[in-house]
């Protein structure tokens, strides 16, 4: 497919299928999106199905013992909205410039997937695996990531204004150049790694500096501890 229109309905139709039919082999869902953006004689791109196919993803019974199968899915710019993926297995997903505002992934596992530059702002996520997950640039701003495994999470240039973050689990996690400056419960712990761009909030920049070692030139590693930002205690 080198026509750049009918690769782009494709991915969009990639993520409308996988949504409608979250248990079809990957490879199905590809060939099927593929064969239908080639045959296609409309030009109108379908992403605006992706929104509204967001109603399939309800929650399946809480004893039905079925979540969600996205493993590996191709979710690029996907519209999803308020999409409520509870439990959904995202393990691997492809979900780069997705539009995630105020979605539900509370106890989703998005472990070791693509967040690069996603909007997750006010979504929720307590609970949820997002371990070597790659949230490179993305909008966490207001979002609820109370108990969330974020180790070895790569939050390079992330955005968290306002972001809860109590009982998160940020060991490892890369936080060069992300601004947390107006997160809440921030905990500083082992392993953490940040840069002279970072931005603490007010009360933490001196003692990350106090914590870490140098690793290179500007870099830092923090050694440990259990300190924890200031305003938090109002919130």
């Amino acid at each position: 497919m080198d026509d750049p229109e009918t690769q782009r309905q494709a991915d969009a139709l990639r993520s409308l299928l996988y949504l409608a039919c979250p248990g079809a082999p990957p490879a199905a869902i590809s060939d099927t999106a593929r064969a239908i953006a080639e045959r296609s004689g409309s030009q109108t791109s379908p992403t605006y199905a992706v929104a509204e196919a967001a109603s399939l993803t309800a929650v399946p019974p809480r004893n039905s013992g079925r979540f969600h199968n996205l493993s590996r899915a191709n979710l690029i710019s996907a519209d999803l909205a308020r999409v409520n993926l509870t439990g959904a297995n995202l393990t691997g997903a492809n979900l780069t410039g997705a539009n995630l505002t105020g979605a539900d992934l509370i106890y989703a596992n998005l472990a070791g997937a693509d967040l690069t530059r996603v909007n997750l702002t006010r979504a929720r996520m307590k609970l949820t695996n997002l371990t070597g997950a790659d949230l490179t640039g993305a909008d966490l701003a207001g979002g609820d990531l109370t108990n969330a495994d974020l180790t070895n999470a790569d939050l390079t240039g992330a955005h968290l204004t306002n972001a809860d973050l109590t009982g998160a689990i940020l060991t490892g996690a890369n936080l060069a150049g992300a601004n947390l400056a107006a997160a809440r419960q921030l905990r500083l712990v082992s392993g953490i790694l940040w840069n002279l761009d970072t931005h603490w909030p007010d009360g933490l920049a001196d003692t990350a500096y106090a914590w870490s070692d140098e690793v290179r030139p500007g870099s830092y590693r923090l050694r440990g501890g259990t300190a924890r930002d200031r305003s938090s205690t109002s919130a």
